[in-house]
């Protein structure tokens, strides 16, 4: 079963402002049913910055923008996304609740967005947010978004936690019973082997004392039994021993009274001795004569290649109908339009890196905004080319010069009202007036209005 899709909000803000826009966040977030989007918590590192604000934008169902004196007066990146949301807001149907401004601090609110109901943040915050829920829950419900579906599946999905986190507190709780029950068995055990070994060790020593007992009288009774044999043997071979002495001198006795006879023994001629020489041989062995040692080939080393040439595609188009301009932005003249897919050749870039110098068909050059080209190399690197000339934008169509300062003004409240009548519309459509059309690009637009309002006659101040 598949989830019901929330409401994507976009937070549109100054990186100054995040302290409040933090706030607000984690409040829209808690409601289950919006899926708010914050730069600081979606974007991965390694994301293209500009190409996933603008996917983001184009599939949020509703932006709030925060305004502050930071936001509207000061240089930043909110400027560009301020311009990409009321770009997309173009395209959204009439009565949808898209831009939704929110002050958060007393500010002037830009021209461009005067035309929007907003709604005072800092005087306070809790009917503030009241009023923004209700805008919300408004566009949810043009969306289709089953709020009170998603909320019961957070409640389910709370409860499951919760039994979640019961059963795992009961099992837990039997864990640690059970380990306590171990350690006590264990204490236990510990116990009796401790007492056994003591026992043990008393039998060995119990032993080991027997044993040397029985050891003792057994030498003991050994000691008894052949020592007196011992002297036995002894005193027998001292009677031995007298009775052969007694038996020598006997014998002498008898032989010195007894007559001997000298016998003389005459050597022969034969009779003599001579030395006998023994001769030794010594054998020596002869030592081999050492090996020779030749020595090892010297290894070849071969060069190593070297790289000539990188293929490089320099950038393609990621949109249908992009123009390509005169100069790098929305006030100079369109000269051609390119498709998605389309290959360019990068020649530059504008101080900033937001526009794109790039090789017309023709040979001429033309300016693209950086925003529609996906480039495989870092853009940074390529070298900065001067803008042309800002065009001179004349409404001389539209406010004729006369003496009657009067006409002059009502001249100039007919071409705001045109402009009004005509908003959004491009060639084609049946509100689209050529004439309106101040900047060239097919489409009647806020930079058209500013253009008017930016010549408004003297004397209609």
């Amino acid at each position: 079963m598949t989830e019901p899709r929330k409401l994507r909000v976009f937070l549109c803000h100054a990186s100054q402002d995040k302290p409040v826009v933090r706030e607000l966040y984690q409040r829209l977030l808690a409601e289950g049913w919006i899926d708010p989007w914050l730069d600081e918590e979606k974007i991965f590192l390694g994301q293209d910055w500009d190409m996933e604000i603008e996917k983001v934008v184009r599939n949020s169902d509703a932006v709030i923008i925060f305004l502050s004196n930071n936001s509207i007066t000061k240089e930043g990146y909110v400027q560009k996304e301020l311009r990409i949301v009321l770009d997309v807001a173009q395209y959204k149907p009439e009565g949808a609740i898209f831009i939704i401004p929110l002050l958060i601090e007393k500010c002037s609110i830009p021209m461009r967005l005067r035309g929007y109901h907003y709604q005072n943040y800092f005087n306070n915050v809790d009917l503030a947010y009241i009023r923004l829920y209700t805008s919300l829950e408004e566009q949810a419900k043009i969306k289709e978004i089953d709020i009170l579906e998603i909320k019961e599946n957070l409640r389910r999905q709370q409860e499951e936690i919760i039994r979640q986190e019961s059963i795992a507190r009961i099992g837990r709780d039997a864990a640690e019973r059970i380990r306590r029950d171990e350690f006590n068995i264990l204490t236990e055990q510990a116990e009796k082997l401790a007492r056994q070994k003591i026992e043990n060790e008393l039998l060995a020593e119990a032993e080991e004392r027997l044993r040397k007992a029985v050891t003792k009288k057994k030498r003991a009774d050994i000691l008894a039994f052949i020592f007196p044999k011992f002297l036995k043997t002894i005193r027998n071979l001292a009677i031995l021993c007298i009775f052969v002495a007694v038996l020598f001198g006997v014998s002498r006795s008898i032989a010195m009274w007894l007559p001997l006879k000298p016998q003389i023994t005459t050597p022969t001629a034969g009779d003599h001795y001579l030395p006998t020489s023994i001769e030794s041989t010594i054998q020596i062995s002869t030592l081999a004569p050492e090996s020779t040692i030749t020595p090892t080939e010297t290894a070849t080393l071969r060069p190593i290649p070297t790289l000539t040439s990188i293929s490089i595609i320099l950038g393609i188009v990621t949109e249908n109908s992009v123009n390509v301009r005169s100069g790098p932005g929305l006030i100079y003249p369109g000269i051609i339009k390119y498709n998605k897919g389309t290959e360019l050749t990068i020649l530059g870039q504008n101080h900033d890196g937001t526009w794109l110098v790039v090789l017309l068909p023709n040979g001429s050059q033309g300016w693209i905004s950086a925003v529609y080209v996906y480039a495989n190399f870092s853009t940074s690197d390529l070298d900065v080319v001067a803008a042309p000339p800002t065009p001179i934008i004349t409404l001389a169509p539209l406010i004729k010069e006369n003496n009657n300062n009067s006409n002059n003004c009502q001249q100039y409240t007919n071409t705001i009202n045109s402009m009004q009548s005509a908003y959004g519309s491009s060639i084609g459509d049946p509100n689209y007036d050529p004439s309106l059309d101040l900047n060239g690009d097919g489409t009647i637009n806020v930079v058209d209005i500013g253009i008017v309002t930016d010549n408004i006659p003297p004397e209609c101040n």
